[in-house]
């Protein structure tokens, strides 16, 4: 889910993003592969999960799931997210899964 669609969703304006801090000039030294990194928008997800008061999960090719807002598992089934880093050349992005019945 976009800054926009969460912001709307939620009625409230979220922070304006900070200004990337390293400069565009950096590359990454060594030959060893770099690490996965977690998901993105970690807070964005937090703030879906205190908002519906339910615990989200977001499952990853590139880690291990992340769940959050483990205080909510008793009010309901979780809400499953799919992070993609880079899916069709859209860029980094969330999909809502939905069990196959």
């Amino acid at each position: 889910m976009g800054r926009c669609a969460l912001a709307k969703a939620l009625a409230w304006p979220l922070p304006p993003d900070p200004p990337p801090t390293r400069p565009p000039t950096c590359t990454r030294r060594g030959t060893a592969p770099a690490a996965p990194l977690p998901p993105a928008g970690q807070l964005e997800i937090t703030a879906i999960a205190h908002a519906t008061r339910r615990a989200v999960v977001v499952f990853s090719a590139d880690a291990p799931e992340l769940l959050t807002g483990a205080e909510y598992e008793a009010n309901g089934p979780r809400l499953k997210l799919a992070y993609h880093r880079h899916y069709y050349g859209l860029g980094e992005h969330y999909n809502s899964l939905v069990p196959i019945h």
